[in-house]
């Protein structure tokens, strides 16, 4: 009898590069797509707004390496390779939080679904907070807050309308945004 090999797991991933801001990072297509394209496994998909490199599982220590080892320029201050952005919210003393957007954007933009710091919604939900202090440090602009006011600043933020446009996405508190590898299997 001739037993099947198992088919090996694939994994979307991407190449972020991260800028200069706290919090800034931005999934960078051309990176993406060169480091797919050199490994065994790695397939790139180019589908509507979606731009991913597919790979194996033994090909993911090539990609994070490849990505991760890709020379920085002036607006790009590290590269990292992951799966997705992720919002987290893990308050601890001093109570200092954000309001970060997940939009979606339309055409082959390089950061669609891109979640981003927002400093207008940060700035205005913490106004609304008694004990809100909004610290304006430019790489750090952040809503420092009692701990009985977490709660109401999640609300704030997640009902904040941009007053300048029409509001394209969502808004959610958060203590820090980071760049996530969270190994699914995608058959």
């Amino acid at each position: 009898a001739v037993s099947a090999s198992p088919t090996p797991s694939k994994h979307n991933l991407y190449c972020y590069a991260q800028g200069k801001d706290l919090f800034e990072f931005h999934i960078n297509d051309t990176v993406t797509k060169d480091v797919c394209k050199s490994l065994n496994s790695g397939k790139y998909h180019n589908m509507n707004n979606e731009k991913y490199c597919s790979v194996a599982d033994y090909d993911v220590k090539w990609f994070k390496e490849r990505c991760q080892s890709h020379p920085t320029d002036v607006k790009t201050t590290k590269w990292i390779a992951g799966t997705d952005l992720k919002i987290e919210m893990d308050p601890k003393e001093p109570y200092e939080l954000y309001c970060f957007n997940y939009y979606t954007t339309f055409g082959n933009l390089p950061d669609a679904g891109a979640k981003e710091l927002d400093d207008d919604a940060t700035k205005k939900a913490c106004s609304a907070l008694k004990s809100g202090k909004y610290q304006s440090d430019p790489k750090k602009k952040s809503c420092r807050m009692d701990k009985k006011d977490i709660d109401q600043f999640k609300e704030q933020c997640s009902q904040y309308q941009p007053s300048d446009r029409p509001p394209y996405g969502d808004w959610s508190a958060g203590t820090s945004l980071n760049v996530v590898l969270n190994l699914k299997k995608n058959a």
